[in-house]
């Protein structure tokens, strides 16, 4: 009986065997590593990228993301609450058609490894807190079509950046310390559409290859340091329908050719254009001439010519198209002549509708209403013949 149970004994210890590896073999040595890899070679197991996946194919971290380069094609960190610096390894997604990093608190220079990006169509990093200067490497980017660099610190010239880019639609570099004139290719840039250099620390006069811009829509050089006069074609711009010239030092005249423009705004205030104001700049699309901007169709319009030298008299439309006596006939309403003081509205103070306008209302408030603002007559003929006309100081 002993020698059976013994004999038992021994051939359950005989059935059992060494576990498994993960190749199924009894006893062995392989080992499966973090991607899922059986073999017995330990020095090739598989790392993290730096996206912190086990294999991945490499990845590149920004702002606290990870973006591949084979799959992303848009960037779009638009109002994130970004901060701190635009990493140099950006510059590595190179299948990048559109980046968006506006309206951020990113800091310091714009890195110069985006010239890398050679499908780059549209790069915005408006409102944010950069410095320095534009980097040359993004006038290579080729497939440009938009770049929206505004509302930052930028400082330096824009020279040697455009020569290659074409293809630009909007140019937005408006409200930064850029300086310097406005470098020749610019005039190449046969698609442009919208040009804002407003608020910057710009020099130099308007080359007159300007009316080469055929598609230009809008023109914002306001608030820089031009001088001289504007150059005839660009009163020749089809569809040109913003023009801010604002804050500068232009002269001279300006043209009757204006009224073939389709413009909708249009800001001249604070510079040195002098002499009469043409009636042809009553054809111009904005239709309402009552006061500086205005709500119309949707969209606000402006107009503002203040502070300049235009010199009396001026266009009906600019005075509020009000019907005046003039008694002495001398062209111009002068203070106590009768005029009608109805409004656009062409409700009267007499009628029972008529509500009672606050003090700087355009009707009823018993003056000549006009939207020509402070102007600077003391050189002006008729001026120095009417002395104590209104319209002259």
């Amino acid at each position: 009986m002993k020698k059976l149970i013994l004999l038992s004994i021994l051939l359950i210890v005989g059935c059992v065997t060494e576990p498994e590896d993960c190749a199924g073999v009894a006893g062995g040595d392989a080992v499966e590593d973090n991607c899922g890899t059986c073999d017995t070679d330990s020095t090739n197991n598989c790392v993290q990228d730096n996206c912190g996946v086990w294999g991945g194919s490499g990845g590149v971290e920004l702002f606290g993301g990870c973006y591949y380069v084979e799959t992303t094609t848009t960037l779009n960190l638009y109002n994130s609450t970004l901060v701190g610096e635009i990493p140099s390894e950006i510059g590595s997604l190179i299948n990048l058609r559109e980046i968006d990093l506006s309206y951020n608190q990113i800091t310091g220079q714009i890195p110069k490894e985006i010239g890398n990006l050679n499908k780059l169509a549209k790069l915005n990093l408006s409102f944010n807190q950069l410095t320095g200067e534009i980097p040359l490497e993004i006038g290579s980017l080729l497939l440009l079509d938009t770049l929206n660099l505004s509302r930052n610190s930028l400082e330096g010239t824009i020279h040697n950046l455009f020569n290659n880019l074409v293809g630009l639609i909007s140019l937005r570099l408006h409200s930064n310390q850029l300086e310097g004139t406005i470098p020749e290719e610019i005039w190449d840039l046969y698609n442009l559409k919208e040009f804002f250099l407003w608020n910057n620390n710009f020099t130099g006069e308007l080359n007159s290859d300007i009316g080469d811009l055929f598609q230009l829509e809008e023109l914002w050089l306001g608030k820089n340091n031009f001088t001289g006069t504007l150059p005839d074609r660009l009163w020749t711009l089809p569809n040109l329908w913003g023009l801010w010239l604002e804050e500068n030092n232009f002269e001279g005249v300006i043209p009757s050719d204006i009224g073939n423009l389709n413009l909708q705004e249009l800001y001249l205030s604070n510079n040195l254009f002098s002499s009469s104001l043409p009636n042809e700049i009553c054809n111009l699309n904005i239709l309402s001439f009552t006061s500086t901007y205005f709500w119309e169709g949707g969209n606000w319009k402006y107009f503002d010519i203040s502070n300049n030298q235009f010199c009396p008299p001026y266009p009906e439309c600019l005075t509020g198209g009000q019907e005046f006596t003039d008694e002495n006939e001398n062209g111009i309403w002068d203070e106590g002549e009768p005029f009608f003081d109805c409004g656009l509205d062409g409700i009267c103070p007499e009628d029972n509708d008529y509500i009672s306008p606050d003090e700087d209302a355009t009707e009823g408030n018993g003056i000549i209403d006009n939207v020509v603002g402070e102007q600077d007559t003391s050189e002006c003929e008729y001026c120095i013949d009417n002395p104590t006309n209104p319209l002259c100081n």
